[in-house]
């Protein structure tokens, strides 16, 4: 007999995993699915800002997160493309209290498979590498996934839910015709650079009047870099 799951949710970054983990707490049967080969690695900013503690408390992963953080950040500098420069920090005093006085430095294998993990403790299952190339119906509604495995092997999943957590080029979004492919208009670069001077507890934003670089330590004496340029401006 085949196998009707709760929910299938693609896409195991942070989105999919808090749902997989929030769903299979309640009782559902969910398996959580992505097509990369974990641990895997993706672009980012490597922040995770004060904000986010409540929802990583939720999900039980705020200790966990905060002894795996690399460095924590004690608020954000701000230089405007004119130079002047604006530092707010989060133990501030102000009516907006932060939840926490400092925010998180951390790679996003480290936070993606905290968060994986937890979803799996909560009991969901977890299956990596293994790509949904497409959706399946039954006469009334979306009834699961078609997804291709490592080793190449086709598999239909049945599911009563389907939720696509998938990122900005969704899978799940485009086959239901909820989002059209557009050539990006910004391209971003990061990159990891020992011993840069001057950056220390803080995280700095440098915005230009075309795109903007980010930077924060991420502890060892490496920053996190990341460059954000309108895809016109880059020359090969």
């Amino acid at each position: 007999m085949t196998k009707v799951w709760d929910a299938v949710v693609v896409g195991a970054g942070p989105a999919g995993s808090a749902t997989a983990a929030h769903l299979a707490r309640a009782g559902l049967d969910v398996l959580l699915v992505d097509r990369s080969r974990f641990p895997r690695d993706k672009p980012c900013s490597e922040y995770l800002s004060p904000g986010a503690t409540p929802l990583l408390e939720r999900l039980g992963v705020a200790e966990e997160v905060e002894r795996s953080a690399h460095a924590k950040l004690a608020g954000m500098k701000v230089v405007s493309p004119g130079g002047t420069v604006m530092c707010g920090r989060f133990a501030a005093t102000h009516p907006y209290p932060s939840p926490r006085p400092y925010s998180y430095a951390l790679p996003r294998t480290t936070l993606d498979g905290i968060l994986v993990r937890a979803a799996a403790r909560a009991g969901a299952t977890f299956r990596d590498g293994v790509a949904v190339e497409n959706l399946s119906y039954d006469a009334r509604a979306v009834s699961g996934v078609i997804v291709r495995t490592g080793s190449g092997r086709w598999e239909a999943l049945q599911a009563r839910v389907v939720i696509g957590a998938d990122g900005l080029r969704s899978v799940v979004a485009r086959r239901l015709g909820l989002r059209r492919t557009s050539p990006p208009r910004r391209i971003a670069f990061t990159a990891h650079v020992a011993d840069v001077a001057g950056v220390d507890g803080m995280g700095e934003l440098h915005v230009g009047r075309s795109g903007y670089v980010g930077m924060g330590p991420i502890g060892g004496g490496v920053t996190t870099v990341a460059l954000v340029v309108p895809l016109a401006r880059v020359r090969p």
